[in-house]
């Protein structure tokens, strides 16, 4: 799943911390000195701070919450649609698959995107300096790290690239940039024009059964949550 897709299946009463940790277990795997999320997840859960269990509750849904997603027939289903579909558009693309992973995953945030446009303005006002503060400074394990995961939240939250999803081309300028920075695509030339038909295309296709998906990812990341205060309760 895609940023702001986690941040749509988070329980409505979310606090802007909670919304704000739910990107954390991506933005660390760029990380140069990458936390285990699961480790961190359990020094939040341990903690009787509030900031702690409010990050806790983002970090465990975005983790329930792809679980779910990726183990679900209809999104192999669309990664096996949409792959063919980009391979002969992108010569020397070496993992069809991976790139149409990815794409699926964007394709659906541009479909949330279209519903409700506002919701990316909310989402980034949860970015707030304090908060970028208190995220590194629990997902950190000395200060140089804090430093790194301050700079690359910051980088996440001012790029504010999300709103380019709003358009086909916008979307599949952001996916390029993304793969090229792989070494599945790196120093290869796609067809950008072919692509972004290709996507113009998919984001009609694959609206029906979406709303079903983020439902099925939603239901995951509730339960999750529901077991871990549970958890919280007994002790």
């Amino acid at each position: 799943m895609n940023f702001l897709s986690h941040d749509f299946i988070l329980p409505a009463d979310s606090t802007p911390l909670a919304r704000l940790a739910s990107a954390l277990p991506d933005l660390w795997a760029v990380l140069h000195r990458k936390p285990l999320p699961l480790v961190v997840l359990r020094t939040l859960e341990a903690s009787r701070h509030s900031e702690a269990r409010q990050l806790a509750r983002g970090v465990r849904s975005h983790l329930a919450a792809d679980t779910a997603f990726h183990g679900h027939p209809s999104f192999g289903q669309r990664v096996a649609w949409l792959a063919p579909q980009l391979e002969p558009l992108w010569k020397g693309l070496r993992h069809g698959h991976l790139a149409a992973h990815v794409l699926v995953e964007m394709i659906l945030d541009a479909w949330l995107i279209e519903r409700q446009p506002m919701r990316v303005d909310d989402y980034y006002a949860c970015f707030s300096p304090s908060r970028i503060r208190l995220a590194a400074r629990w997902s950190a394990s000395d200060k140089l790290m804090e430093n790194e995961v301050i700079s690359v939240i910051e980088r996440f939250s001012n790029s504010q690239f999300l709103r380019d999803y709003a358009t086909p081309e916008g979307l599949l300028d952001r996916f390029v940039r993304l793969m090229m920075h792989t070494p599945f695509a790196s120093g290869t030339h796609p067809d950008f024009d072919g692509l972004v038909r290709v996507t113009r295309d998919a984001i009609s296709a694959l609206e029906a059964g979406s709303e079903a998906l983020l439902e099925h990812a939603r239901k995951a990341s509730d339960e999750a949550l529901e077991r871990a205060a549970q958890k919280h309760a007994r002790e």
